[in-house]
């Protein structure tokens, strides 16, 4: 599948945990094994909580996990994922009120066997069996219907942006003293791989491509890119390593200047920085 332009899905807690225990359905298997996987940190808590109370048998320390924490964009918890959860009424468990208010926010479709009372009042609709989601603008998301064996819930409008919620503050290289240029930041930490237009190298692949459009590789997951580094799975480069002393503000510099590329060539790219 190098090249092909994939989604990326927000898994739950339950559907992690069968995954790491082998125990998926068939569609959750479909879905984990063509598109990127993005979790909110409460999946970690939620795990890590079941493992202290001896309800979940699994070695946070061992191979297994830490393989797949090198596959899985950690979105972080935000101010505007925490207004979402107040427009939320899921009394019955906090942590998944955390993790719908994470699809609603970045657009990003949610994995989960759950069928949640609050989706119809909270700008989510329900789709039955997962086929293959594409794209079209930005973050609208189109879903294909068949029969019942996994919900995914995704954002119900075709704006660019999920319906009736503030829009994620896009990075900005403006903070601090000192701002960071975010062309002479791309050209010195990223330039040598990925191109000094981001059009890629023999070495690295493009940026300005579909691939990394804002509703496919949303900000955060460059971040995770230059604090994790990346396990190869678009591309035949090979894995990318950490990218060491790189600081937020600085990432956000880069990412500022990769979407006004980005932009220039006709690809979503959000607002400008």
């Amino acid at each position: 599948m190098i090249g092909a332009l994939t989604t990326m899905i927000n898994l739950d807690t339950h559907v992690v945990i069968f995954a790491l225990e082998d125990n998926l359905n068939l569609a959750e298997r479909e879905a984990m094994q063509t598109e990127d996987w993005a979790i909110s940190p409460i999946v970690l808590w939620e795990i890590a909580k079941l493992v202290e109370r001896r309800r979940l048998n699994l070695n946070l320390d061992g191979h297994r996990f830490n393989q797949f924490l090198n596959s899985v964009d950690v979105i972080p918890i935000d101010i505007n994922i925490a207004r979402t959860c107040a427009r939320l009424d899921f009394r019955s468990d906090p942590a998944d009120q955390l993790i719908a208010a994470t699809s609603i926010v970045y657009g990003i479709p949610l994995v989960t066997r759950q069928s949640y009372p609050a989706i119809k009042a909270s700008a989510f609709c329900n789709m039955k069996t997962f086929r293959r989601a594409l794209f079209i603008r930005s973050t609208a998301i189109v879903l294909t219907c068949a029969s019942v064996s996994l919900i995914i819930v995704s954002g119900c409008t075709t704006d660019d942006e999920p319906a009736e919620l503030d829009n994620v503050p896009p990075p900005t290289a403006r903070s601090g003293v000192k701002p960071y240029s975010g062309e002479e930041s791309f050209q010195n930490r990223c330039a040598v791989c990925h191109g000094q237009q981001a059009d890629g190298t023999a070495t690295g692949p493009p940026l300005v491509n579909r691939l990394y459009e804002i509703g496919h590789h949303p900000n955060f997951s460059f971040h995770n890119a230059v604090n994790k580094g990346v396990i190869a799975h678009h591309w035949n480069f090979g894995d990318m390593p950490p990218i060491p002393n790189v600081k937020p503000a600085e990432i956000n510099a880069i990412i500022c200047h990769v979407r006004d590329l980005q932009r220039a060539e006709g690809i979503a790219a959000g607002e400008p920085c």
